[in-house]
């Protein structure tokens, strides 16, 4: 019948099957687990497509360099407060719209 796989699929279902078998030992799986957290590569990750998008190229520039470090900082550290850092070395006083903004986005950060 029309549902019933031909012989040559049958031998590809069988090969894939054998080399899954290599990936599926106790040996492999304890490979495959890691101790560390992944949802700081993760958040890391869409940080940086955030500020610098995969479809833009920043070859030429610093423009790429200083979104990645602006993104891992504001990791670290929360919105406010590396914005008012860097406001205070450029000596210009934040407006407290800024204040208000940066402070909305380190409140939604803390409540994930």
């Amino acid at each position: 019948t029309q549902n019933r796989p031909s012989t040559a699929s049958k031998l590809g279902i069988y090969e894939l099957a054998n080399i899954l078998k290599l990936f599926q030992t106790d040996e492999s799986l304890k490979e495959s687990l890691n101790p560390w957290d992944t949802q700081l590569n993760e958040a890391l990750n869409l940080a940086f497509a955030r500020v610098a998008p995969k479809h833009k190229t920043y070859s030429r520039t610093m423009s790429l360099t200083k979104r990645i470090i602006i993104a891992i900082v504001v990791n670290n550290i929360v919105h406010e407060a590396y914005w008012r850092r860097i406001h205070d070395r450029l000596h210009l006083p934040m407006p407290q719209s800024s204040v208000l903004f940066f402070s909305s986005r380190d409140h939604l950060k803390s409540n994930k």
